[in-house]
């Protein structure tokens, strides 16, 4: 960093004395950017400036006349103060600003302006004469000359301002006073000078990938976001690092599922200046729809180590949705052709829900519907704006005893660990998310339909959990879970005399409330489509 001085000095003859105005300070030089270079086809912040005053005294010849000056601008310099060489007694005081206001690069320029401003001050107190003080306004001590006589106190301060957006102000009280030597009758010997400089360069963020911008700025769970800090002036960001916060909607990374694997990656803030994740959940379950905020805090080196804190406001929005399952009663018994009977069944199933004309085990009925502005104007690829279930067995026991009195247990028997997802993923296709229930709605009816030979007793103890998903429009769309539901179908049937009847009540078989925007559903193994039965010891 280097600094030079040049002084533009107007002179008003007064008698024998000069009074200058001065108005140039230093041009400091980061790595020769900032005061020297600049940038092509894009905005800046102007700068004007306001404020100060300088009282002085001076000596005409026949008395003392006192002279109260505004302080002043030189637009050639860039600066702003006042020099009063030659005076009985000279105080510069009072409260500088610096107002920068955002200045398109040209006619039609759309670039918002930044959402804050890098803003390096320069101040210059000096004091000359018999007695004196100065302080520069930014906590720099005040140097002696090496000659005795006088001082100054000069230095740098360098902030970022947020919010900056079109017009924002910076202020700084520089003050010199500066007396005649002491014994220096009817002459002017006290000398001040204030001067006071200020740049500004915008540091901004703006969102990626959003698919509805609009004047509320906002996205569905599941779609993409990303989102880039970007500095006019590239040197200042070199050498940055960031920190990223966000203050809600359940931000991820990644989730992949397929009829293997279903894996949850979560968000971790990256130290780059571009960032990227999915929304799991609205920006506020339930009315109103209020924002989340997504705040980037950002070091910059090369600007003093100021750190950067910039927010920026997300709407999230998630569908609206339905999910009256019809669970059945309790196990039953049937023949091959799905009629329950007590005598020579093939199967024990969850059964007795009825929905419509028909009866099944369970009914997965729901709806699922995009809101409208969301919705693409041509299908997304791959498929978007799409709902199905999702269900994983986190419990199953299944047994038979003979006649034998040998039982027999169910390979794929478990009680504990992780679960597994039932059969396909998804569950039984794609919906599209427009409103409508799918006809007939998705179904199940667990149990056992491989049956050992001369049963006399059968056993299944099932828990499931059952997940709403949602794959929003976008072709860099995840899905997200809407809902989740625990459920569990529990039965005992026992052969007497040729007739096989329930020793387990209804009331058994039994299903959770929904809960919305659960945690994802994640598994490592499917639990297949048959059942392998064991001779146990």
């Amino acid at each position: 960093m280097c600094s030079t001085a040049c002084f533009m000095e107007k002179e008003i003859c007064i008698g024998n004395d000069i009074k200058r105005m001065l108005v140039l300070v230093r041009v400091v030089c980061f790595g020769a950017v900032l005061a020297c270079c600049s940038i092509a086809q894009a905005g800046y912040y102007a700068v004007t400036y306001s404020g100060g005053q300088t009282v002085w005294t001076y000596w005409n010849g026949t008395s003392n006349v006192t002279v109260t000056d505004a302080d002043s601008y030189d637009e050639y310099d860039d600066a702003y103060g006042c020099e009063i060489d030659g005076a009985v007694t000279s105080t510069s005081s009072g409260v500088m600003t610096a107002t920068f206001t955002w200045t398109p690069s040209y006619s039609g320029d759309t670039q918002p302006a930044p959402q804050a401003g890098l803003v390096t001050e320069t101040s210059d107190a000096v004091w000359s004469g018999g007695s004196g003080s100065c302080a520069n306004g930014m906590m720099n001590p005040a140097v002696p000359d090496s000659g005795g006589g006088g001082a100054e106190s000069w230095g740098q301060r360098f902030s970022a301002v947020v919010p900056a957006g079109a017009s924002f102000n910076v202020t700084c009280s520089p003050q010199a006073t500066g007396n005649n030597i002491p014994g220096a009758t009817n002459l002017n010997t006290g000398y001040t000078y204030v001067a006071y400089a200020a740049s500004a360069v915008g540091l901004r963020v703006a969102p990626t990938g959003v698919l509805n911008p609009g004047p509320s700025q906002s996205l569905l769970i599941g779609q993409k976001f990303g989102e880039t800090v970007s500095c006019d002036s590239s040197y200042l960001v070199a050498g940055a690092t960031y920190a990223w916060t966000i203050s809600g909607g359940a931000p991820f990374a990644g989730y992949t599922a397929n009829a293997s694997s279903g894996q949850y990656t979560a968000w971790s803030s990256p130290n780059a200046a571009a960032m990227n994740c999915y929304f799991a959940q609205p920006s506020q379950v339930g009315p109103p729809t209020v924002p989340l905020t997504i705040t980037v805090a950002a070091t910059l080196p090369a600007f003093n180590n100021v750190t950067a804190t910039l927010p920026l406001n997300l709407t999230v929005v998630a569908p609206t949705y339905t999910n009256p399952i019809v669970l059945g009663s309790s196990m039953s018994t049937l023949n091959s052709s799905n009629v329950p009977t007590t005598t020579n069944p093939t199967e024990f199933l969850l059964w007795n829900a009825v929905y419509g004309a028909n009866t099944w085990g369970i009914w997965f009925v729901g709806t699922v519907t995009t809101p409208p502005q969301f919705v693409p104007l041509v299908p997304s690829s791959p498929p978007g704006n799409q709902w199905s279930w999702t269900q994983l067995i986190t419990s199953k026991t299944c047994w038979v005893k003979t006649q034998y009195s040998s039982i027999y247990d169910s390979s794929d028997n478990f009680t504990t660990g992780a679960a597994k997802l039932d059969t396909n993923y998804p569950y039984s296709g794609w919906h599209p998310a427009d409103g409508s229930q799918p006809t007939p709605p998705d179904s199940d009816a667990p149990g056992s339909r491989t049956f050992p030979l001369n049963p006399i007793e059968l056993y299944v103890n099932d828990s499931f959990s059952l997940y709403q998903m949602y794959l929003p429009p976008g072709s860099t769309s995840l899905p997200v879970p809407l809902a989740c539901c625990t459920w569990s179908c529990i039965g005992d049937t026992v052969l007497s005399s040729g007739v096989w009847s329930l020793s387990i009540p209804p009331s058994a078989t039994q299903a959770s409330a929904f809960s919305a925007f659960p945690s994802f559903p994640q598994w490592t193994a499917n639990i297949g489509t048959s059942a392998t039965w064991v001779l146990q010891p």
